[in-house]
């Protein structure tokens, strides 16, 4: 994936008169890759990708690419723009603000199929705003199933998660019971307190029956 800086230093390097393969170069990409990134970053444009093109109207380019660059998803993934305007109901990708983002909670996204590596994606670029995803505990079990993982990955890098997991433990704890709970009042009913076994004394009523007859 090309991030939108680097597809945006691409086009300024063509357009100061670069070669494609020079301008790749410059950004560590191979001449097909910065081809790519050209195209990708002109369409977002919304201007021709041809090089002729570029040349004959740089102040063009760099008036838009200065536009976009101003727009706060332009340090977002494109696909996961895309993706969030779906799952928000955006009608343009230019209404993704921060200050709308922090709105909306880590359980929602991860619910509507956002993977937990966009949404750390999502959480640093909020915090480079002195901004966050509005805070929640985690609620279902895909919630808790993720945060799992996060601590787990802290853990493997020699982070003290001691506390995390005991914060983990204790709000998944009314989870559990109320998943008890559920579960007793759907078993079926046998007449007998919960856990009463029948005494060894009592026969069921048809080795009786047999036992009385003649």
């Amino acid at each position: 994936m090309i991030s939108n800086l680097t597809k945006a230093n691409v086009l300024r390097s063509v357009i100061a008169g670069c070669s494609v393969a020079q301008a790749g170069k410059a950004e560590k990409l191979g001449t097909e890759r910065a081809r790519t990134a050209l195209n990708r970053i002109c369409e977002l444009l919304n201007l021709p990708n041809d090089l002729d093109a570029i040349h004959a109207e740089p102040d063009l380019y760099l008036e838009s690419l200065a536009h976009f660059e101003s727009l706060p998803q332009f340090e977002l993934r494109t696909p996961l723009v895309a993706k969030l305007r779906q799952v928000l109901g955006l009608r343009s990708c230019r209404q993704l603000t921060p200050a709308m983002l922090a709105q909306v909670t880590a359980s929602q996204l991860i619910n509507q199929g956002i993977s937990i590596v966009a949404l750390a994606d999502l959480q640093q670029w909020l915090l480079k705003h002195d901004l966050s995803l509005r805070h929640s505990p985690p609620v279902t079990e895909v919630d808790f199933r993720e945060a799992r993982k996060a601590i787990a990955l802290l853990d493997a890098f020699d982070f003290d998660t001691e506390s995390l997991e005991w914060q983990m433990n204790h709000l998944a704890r009314p989870r559990a019971r109320g998943r008890g709970r559920r579960a007793a009042a759907t078993a079926p009913s046998t007449g007998r307190p919960a856990g009463e076994s029948p005494s060894a004394g009592s026969a069921p009523a048809s080795a009786s029956a047999s036992a009385s007859a003649p």
